[in-house]
């Protein structure tokens, strides 16, 4: 048995039970998990001349020949306007777990980080001692 989302694009004008008689007699009334109307939304472009429609979810267990029956029930009834059937267990990166990246450090942070930071203090105040002469001494030379 794997598990489907079904998505449904409903006219507004039609009764949501409907939609969920045919997902019912289709996959059978115990294999619809979740039963959900999401809302009555503004569609990008028309559809039937509406820009108006509902959204229905449903979560289903069932074999791949009810999906195929569910396609064709929903093709006949005109008040479905869309449909979309995902299979949960197939769907790449469903449930997937991340993989945690070790922090890369570069040689030099490595080396820092072992010295401690006594001596990156340290070292900070040299190279800016070193860089304080140099820029006095250019100043110097220009003088003259």
């Amino acid at each position: 048995m794997n598990k489907y989302e079904i998505m449904l694009i409903l006219d507004p004008a039609a009764d949501a039970l409907q939609a969920t008689q045919i997902v019912e007699t289709a996959f059978g009334k115990t294999a619809v998990k979740k039963a959900e109307k999401l809302e009555l939304s503004n569609l990008a472009y028309p559809i039937n001349k509406s820009l108006k429609a509902q959204y229905m979810v449903y979560l289903v267990e069932g074999e791949a020949n009810k999906v195929a029956e569910f396609t064709r029930r929903s093709n006949i009834a005109k008040f479905i306007w869309r449909q979309l059937v995902i299979n949960l267990d197939s769907e790449k990166g469903f449930n997937k777990v991340k993989k945690v990246h070790k922090n890369v450090l570069s040689k030099e942070a490595r080396q820092v980080k072992s010295q401690g930071t006594k001596k990156l203090v340290e070292g900070i105040e040299k190279a800016s001692k070193t860089r304080t002469v140099k820029k006095e001494s250019t100043k110097k030379v220009d003088a003259e």
